[in-house]
Formats: C-alpha cells, sequence, structure tokens
C-alpha cells in the first residue's frame, strides 16, 4: 500500500496530512481519495 498526494502538515508525532491523496497496491492505482490523514 502506497499513497501519494500533497503534504500538508506533519506533527511530532509524524502524522501526516496529505491534499489530492490517490491510493497505490503494487504500483497500480486503486482510488482517488482526496484529503487523508495518515496516522503513525
Amino acid at each position: 500500500m502506497e499513497y501519494k498526494g500533497n503534504l500538508v502538515s506533519v506533527d511530532g508525532y509524524l502524522n501526516m496530512q496529505l491534499a489530492k491523496a490517490k491510493g497505490y497496491v503494487d504500483g497500480a492505482l486503486f482510488g482517488h481519495l482526496g484529503e487523508v490523514l495518515i496516522r503513525s
């Protein structure tokens, strides 16, 4: 699983907010996700 998009913000816990995000599985696009929060 891979996410690509424009980085909006990162906090002290390395949580990332992406805008215009797209999701990829094994290099193949599986969907346009919009704005996402990736928690670490």
